[in-house]
Parts: structure tokens; C-alpha cells; sequence
């Protein structure tokens, strides 16, 4: 049975909602509803576990544009596109699969370059979708963005996602790093949503180090995070078949009872074979995109495994004739839509790139990254970038290529071509990301990056840091001398502190060979003898060096929080020369120092638990922006009340995005009043679907000519008195209907604004800014409305008639009619 929802979501993008609230103690009953906040499906009962079933799972609304049109599909072709995927599968069907509407760039692109609500675009997709079980790709502890987010900012993330239709969390660590899905794998569970937990696929030039045992021990370390199901994304498309059935094998032999998706692109032309390999080991999804927006960089097409899977015998769940109908409308959608984002398509030289095998670039970045090459003239470039990739990812410890690490990289790569580099050196600068990850604050990669680079990434970000009055807060109290000095000592302190964590280093690298030697050893101890014998050997360097204990870990994770203990706290400013001078003579405040400190050392332990939260600083520097920005001035540009489902909505996208271009800002200041904002990154004859209803407004604000009919013709010329011109309530309205509605809709404003709380400074400086706003406008346009009175009275002509009008009583009369209307 469906629950109905209004047709059209996008009427919520103006009202201040309350808080939804999400509760654990939900039944499973698989409600296939269309109201976003009720879909209930049950988290056991979407894809298959048993042999010969196999469901084909849509990727084109979200990964498949990101792929071949760089993210840019409008939500008008998404909404259409939604209510002819819900087609594919009957209300009916045993295991569904799953539909990816969500994640990856469907929320920083429409705040970028499109100008839409991004949780309202989840809204509306997936109310069109009461049969189809929706997904969203998840970039663990950094979520939908480029930079690692708080528990607090997780949390608020995943439950509002939830609400907003989303059934499957696939959630993916560029690190591959069980810990840094815990906080994200807990909001998913505690939403009683899918928690898919994906391994990324990745090469490394040590063939040894992601092997069967390592693969096996990823998927049953998932399974206790409370993992429904473990997806391979190989978002590079560079798993070849041989390889992609071992890790499936791998898979299914540590958790046979979570069932094995695989994701993949076509771009080394690897996928399709890929994908019957894996459907051959025991995989029982496989993502695919229409026909019309498949093949390159994209993904295998639908149409196909719908027919060949058929073909050899597996059971899809559906009636693979009606599918294939259902999906041949989906394919004439896109085909109709391709000529207007051709703009923005990903062209090959062939449907197969072959440099994608060697240098790992995911299919989901390589359209992105080359139309932002060419949007900013440095297309040429290109080729140049594509072909470091690979070394300028080994610089940074060899991390698997895919987003937030992915993007990382190809900045760096990036800054080097435009530098004349063809490496990360002294030459070039440091891209933050690209820092970010040599500090360690994303995660721990699979081998050593360049320790030149990760010392040069701690004195440039800890020298930086004296700049930052969010981090070091009495920076403004501090001379320019005093700053100077601790300025020429960072180099000396990154380097003490770098000897300082060495036991720490020391004690992850031993542990990262234990399981080493243990995966290596279950797999085939004979086969990988020599790797076994090398890594005992380090192993032992490392035993008999200087290796941190438990006892010293836990006070390295409370440095990295800013909590040291009273004995730590002591030796820091005892061995800090002149920084810890400072210190004891009161002129350095001790949480500023402690600030200096964790950014001058490397971060060894997953990156959001030394977070703090983050939320409510979140809220406030909303309203900061609102104030300093003069949001309400110029415009009318306001931020939602707090308490409101919107104004957490806004909290949560400031945090994830604020250090990435302003985009949350701009978004904040301009979605409400002008799209026109984004048009600069379309053609300019692209067919934006605008909505009718604003077209109709300024149409009818047009409409001001105040002259009135019939006029008098009548008139008693002998009475003394001036005479009383008073209109038809038919022509008042005629001519003032729009003006008195706009008139009504300011006083209601006004009266909303005149009970809004102030909570902080900052809000009671946006009420009192709110109120002169609107009180001026009712101000002018009850004087405007009043002129237009006195014109219409004016019109009539009277003084050739020869009788006389008594202007303020006329103009009296038919205002308090108007207000009467």
C-alpha cells in the first residue's frame, strides 16, 4: 500500500520544517512508500544470497552523469528519469535490488554549480521510486565532501539522508581503513537502514600486499561493524576478471552469509567480463547504467546484463522482457537529453582508455576533472596530469584513487603541470588535500609516503596555523615579534615532533606486519615465503627499537585531542625551545600552544575521533556569514530559523563544505531569490526548466496602469459638495490585486519576523536588519498603492465635467477597500 506525498517536494525548499526525529525501534514491514521520511525497507531483504540470483542495480541517475556529463544532470531530468526506473521492477519483487540516487557529488554539485537543495533532490527522486529500494555512495568519516567531518556532523548527516529517502549506505574508505567507517557504519545502523560496506579496489606495486587473506579479512572485519552486505567498488574500472574472482572467492569464503555487489567502469573495457567472473564466484548485484548513458568512463549497460544474464539461466528477480521495456523509455529519455549536455560530455579517443588501467583514475573523476580543465583553459593539460598520477600518488603512500583521496591527488598532480613539475617537489606547492593526507589527518596509507614531503606538510600547515584565528584563539593578543619567533622555530618543532611520535609510527608499522604476516601466511605460506621472511625481519627491527606501548599510545591520542596529560604536557614545553619559553613565561596562551603541537605531529589513529563537535559552531558560523555578508541588505536572501529541519540541513553543509571554495555560502546567500547564480556554468542556450509560477508573477507585476472603467458619465454639477469617487471592487481588483497580496504577504512576514527569538547577537542583528527591511517595503508600497489611487482618481477628468473631487477622502475610501480585498 502506498502512502501519497505531495507531487511536487520542491514546495518544501521555502519552509522552515521541524526536525524530524529517527527512531531505532522500527518493524520491518517493507513499506514501499512515497513519502520519503516512511520507506521501510528492511535491510536483509534487498539483494540475494543464494546461487543462480543475480539483480541488475542502477547506477545512471548518480554515477552514471558523474562519469560521462561530469554531475551535471538537472533535477528536472532526474525526476523524470526516477518515475521510469520505478517501472523496471514490479511492486511485487523478492530482493529488488537497489537504484543510486545519492552520494558522491549529488551534494556539493548542486550547491556548485546548479544552485538545488540537495536534500530536496533526494526528496523528490525518491518519492517517484515507492518500489525501488534507493542507495547512496558514502566517502566514510568525509561523507559527500573533501574533508573529514566530526561524529556530531556524521550522525546529523546519515539520519537526515535516511529521512530523506535513502535505503543503502554504501560506505567506502579511500584508505581502506575498517576504523574510519565506525562512526558512519553506527548512524546507518542506528537510521535501520542497509549498511553496505565497500572495499576499493586498488593496485599497488607490491602485488602482494592486498592478496586473498587481506580481502578476507576486510569483509569479515566489516561483518562485525554489522555490515548487511560488502560491496568491491572498482571505481577505475582496473580490476581485471582474474583478480575481481579471487577477491570475490576471498569474500565469500570469510562471510558467506552477506551477500557480494560489485561496482565497476567500463574505461579499460575490464567491467563486463568483470562483472560474469564475479556473477560466477558468488557476487549477486552488479551496477549498470542505460544503454544511453553507459559505455567510456562510465559503467556496462543494463539493457545487456538484463539480456545476457537471462541468456544463462540466472533468476533477475523480474520478467526480463517487461524490464527491457521499461528500460528502452529510460534510454529514449537520455537520448533526448544527450544534445543538451553534450557540453559537458566525456569524450574518448574509443570507448576504452587503456591509461586508466596504469594510472587508476576513477571513471568518476576523469569527466569531472577534464571539463574543469577546459572550463578554466588549461585543457592541454591534461595529458600531462593523467600521466603522474601515479607517482604522485606513491609519493603520498600509495592510497587507493578514489574520492576524497582521488581528487586529492589530481590537484596536486594538477598544480605540478602548471608549476612545469612532473612530481610533487619543492617547486610546487602543496595542495591542502594533498597536505591533509601527508599529515596523516585522513588516514594511514598503505606504505610510506615521501617523509621529506610529510615534514615540509607539517611546517607549512603548523606556520599557516599562526594566520588562523578559528584555531589559535588569542591570536590577536600576540605581538608580530612574538609570532615571528615561534614562526622561525616551526621547522625545529616539526622536526622534535617528529621524533617525538616516532614510537607511535613504530608501533602502527609493526602492527600493520603482524597481519602481514598472518594474511600472507593463511593464504599460501609457501607461496610468499620470502615476503613472510622479509616482513619478520622488519617486524623484529622494529621490536627491538624504540616502540611505543599502550600506555604511550593512549597519551599520543589525548596530544592529538589537546588533552595531554600533566607529565607529557611538561616535557613538550621542556624540549620546545623557544615556543615552550613562551609558554612558561605566560606569553603563549597553553591551548594555543596545544594547537601548534597537534599541527606541527602526524595524526595516527582514525581522524574523526580527535575531532571536536562540530555542529553548533556550525550554527553560529551561519549566522556570522549571514551578518558579515549582509544577507537582507541588497537581497532577499534570509537563513532559516534555528530549530528547523533547513537550518540543520544548512549547519550540516557548512561544515562539510566550508573549506571548499565558499560553495555553501554562495549557495546560502542565492538559492532562495537567484538562480541566475549558477546559469555561467551552462551554455548560454541551455533550456533551464524555470519555475511557471515565477514567470507568471513578473508578468503580472507588469500590469500598472491605473486607469479604471467604465468612468463616471453622470454627475450632479449643482451640489456644493465635492464629490466622492469610489471604484468597483471588480476594479480594484483588477488593477491593485497583485499590489494588496504583496502588501498582505509583507505584513505576514512582518509579523513572523516580529516573533522570531534572538538567540545570539548575531541573530538579533538579522531580526532588527529583517524588520527595517520589510518595514520599508511596506512602507513604499503602501505609498506606491495610495499613488496609484490618486492617479486612477485623477484619470476620471473630472474638471472638464465641471464638479469637483474630494481627493483624500477618495483616496481614504478606496484604500481601506483595497485592504478589505
Amino acid at each position: 500500500m502506498l502512502t501519497r506525498v505531495h507531487r511536487n517536494l520542491l514546495q518544501y525548499s521555502n519552509k522552515s520544517l521541524p526536525i524530524a526525529t529517527t527512531t531505532s525501534s522500527k518493524s520491518f514491514i517493507n513499506t514501499q512508500s512515497t513519502t520519503p521520511s516512511k520507506r521501510n525497507w528492511d535491510p536483509k531483504s534487498i539483494f540475494p544470497n543464494e546461487p543462480g540470483q543475480v539483480r541488475v542495480c542502477g547506477i545512471t541517475m548518480r554515477d552514471g552523469h558523474q562519469s560521462l556529463n561530469g554531475g551535471m544532470h538537472r533535477i528536472d531530468l532526474l525526476e523524470k528519469a526516477s518515475k521510469l526506473f520505478d517501472k523496471i521492477r514490479p511492486p511485487t519483487m523478492k530482493y529488488p535490488g537497489c537504484e543510486e540516487i545519492g552520494g558522491g557529488t549529488t551534494v556539493d554539485f548542486p550547491l556548485r554549480f546548479k544552485g538545488e537543495n540537495p536534500f530536496r533532490n533526494m526528496e523528490i527522486i525518491s518519492s517517484n521510486l515507492p518500489n525501488t529500494p534507493t542507495s547512496a555512495l558514502i566517502r566514510s568519516d568525509s561523507l559527500c565532501g573533501y574533508n573529514i567531518n566530526p561524529p556530531d556532523v556524521v550522525n546529523a548527516f546519515i539520519t537526515r539522508y535516511a529521512q530523506c529517502g535513502i535505503d543503502i549506505f554504501r560506505v567506502f574508505d579511500a584508505y581502506n581503513n575498517v576504523d574510519n567507517q565506525r562512526a558512519v557504519s553506527q548512524a546507518v545502523l542506528a537510521a535501520n537502514k542497509h549498511y553496505q560496506a565497500a572495499i576499493t579496489f586498488t593496485s599497488h606495486e607490491d602485488e602482494t600486499l592486498f592478496n586473498d587473506g587481506w580481502v578476507g579479512y576486510m569483509a569479515e572485519s566489516f561483518a562485525k561493524l554489522g555490515a548487511h552486505s560488502i560491496c568491491i567498488k572498482d571505481m577505475a574500472g582496473i580490476a581485471s576478471p582474474y583478480l575481481m574472482k579471487k577477491w570475490v572467492l576471498a569474500i565469500k569464503s570469510a562471510v558467506p552469509e552477506l551477500p557480494v555487489h560489485i561496482h565497476s567502469h567500463y574505461t579499460t573495457g575490464f567491467s563486463p567480463i568483470t562483472y560474469i567472473q564475479a556473477i560466477e564466484a558468488g557476487a549477486s548485484a552488479i551496477d549498470c547504467g542505460i544503454s544511453t548513458l553507459s559505455g567510456r568512463s562510465g559503467h556496462p549497460a543494463m539493457e545487456v546484463f538484463n539480456q545476457t544474464l537471462y541468456d544463462m539461466g540466472y533468476d533477475l528477480g523480474w520478467d526480463y522482457k517487461q524490464a527491457l521495456e521499461s528500460m528502452k523509455c529510460i534510454a529514449d529519455l537520455y537520448r533526448e537529453y544527450h544534445e543538451r549536455y553534450e557540453f559537458c560530455e566525456m569524450k574518448m579517443a574509443g570507448s576504452v582508455d587503456y591509461r586508466v588501467f596504469t594510472q587508476g583514475i576513477p571513471g568518476g573523476q576523469i569527466s569531472i576533472m577534464k571539463n574543469e580543465l577546459v572550463r578554466n583553459g588549461y585543457g592541454h593539460l591534461f595529458d600531462k596530469v593523467i600521466d603522474q598520477i601515479q607517482f604522485v600518488r606513491t609519493q603520498v603512500g600509495g592510497v587507493a584513487l578514489v574520492t576524497p583521496t582521488s581528487e586529492h591527488v589530481a590537484r596536486q598532480s594538477i598544480v605540478n603541470a602548471m608549476n612545469g613539475q612532473d612530481e610533487t617537489n619543492d617547486n610546487s606547492p602543496l595542495w591542502p588535500g594533498y597536505s591533509e593526507m601527508l599529515r596523516g589527518v585522513m588516514g594511514r596509507p598503505p606504505s610510506s609516503p615521501d617523509h621529506n614531503l610529510q615534514k615540509r606538510a607539517l611546517r607549512e600547515y603548523t606556520i599557516g596555523l599562526l594566520k588562523n584565528k578559528d584555531l589559535i584563539i588569542n591570536l590577536d593578543s600576540y605581538s608580530d615579534d612574538l609570532l615571528n619567533i615561534i614562526r622561525d622555530n616551526i621547522p625545529n618543532l616539526v622536526e622534535f615532533m617528529w621524533n617525538f611520535s616516532e614510537p607511535i609510527r613504530n608501533l602502527r608499522d609493526a602492527q600493520d606486519l603482524e597481519h602481514r604476516i598472518q594474511q600472507l601466511t593463511t593464504v599460501d605460506v609457501n607461496k610468499y615465503k620470502i615476503q613472510i621472511n622479509e616482513s619478520t625481519e622488519k617486524l623484529k627491527t622494529l621490536q627491538n627499537s624504540n616502540i611505543a606501548t599502550k600506555e604511550q599510545d593512549d597519551k599520543y591520542t589525548l596530544l592529538l585531542k589537546c588533552q595531554p596529560d600533566d607529565n607529557t604536557y611538561k616535557q613538550l614545553i621542556d624540549n620546545c625551545g623557544e615556543i615552550g619559553k613562551f609558554v612558561k613565561e605566560n606569553k603563549l596562551n597553553k591551548d594555543d600552544f596545544l594547537q601548534i603541537i597537534k599541527g606541527s605531529t602526524m595524526c595516527t589513529v582514525c581522524p574523526s575521533t580527535i575531532l571536536p563537535n562540530a555542529m553548533d559552531k556550525s550554527r553560529n558560523e551561519i549566522e556570522q556569514i549571514a551578518v558579515d555578508k549582509e544577507f537582507g541588505i541588497d537581497d532577499d536572501s534570509n537563513i532559516p530559523q534555528r530549530d528547523t529541519q533547513q537550518f540543520e540541513e544548512w549547519a550540516i553543509l557548512q561544515c562539510m563544505f566550508k573549506h571548499a571554495q565558499n560553495i555553501a555560502q554562495f549557495w546560502f546567500q542565492n538559492n532562495q531569490n537567484n538562480p541566475q547564480f549558477w546559469d555561467k556554468n551552462f551554455p548560454t542556450d541551455f533550456p533551464f526548466d524555470r519555475d511557471e509560477d515565477s514567470t507568471t508573477t513578473t508578468t503580472t507585476n507588469a500590469i500598472t496602469n491605473p486607469i479604471m472603467y467604465p468612468f463616471r458619465t453622470k454627475v450632479n454639477i449643482k451640489s456644493d459638495q465635492a464629490e466622492i469617487i469610489e471604484w468597483s471592487n471588480t476594479e480594484l481588483h483588477r488593477i491593485f490585486d497583485n499590489d494588496i497580496k504583496k502588501l498582505n504577504n509583507l505584513n505576514q512576514r512582518l509579523t513572523q519576523i516580529k516573533s522570531q527569538k534572538e538567540e545570539n547577537e548575531n541573530r538579533k542583528v538579522l531580526k532588527q536588519r529583517a524588520l527595517n527591511k520589510t518595514e520599508k517595503e511596506i512602507d513604499d508600497l503602501t505609498k506606491l498603492i495610495k499613488q496609484k489611487i490618486k492617479t486612477s482618481i485623477y484619470n476620471t477628468q473630472s474638471h472638464q465635467a465641471g464638479y469637483k473631487i474630494n481627493v483624500d477622502e477618495s483616496i481614504k475610501i478606496n484604500w481601506n477597500k483595497c485592504l478589505a480585498l
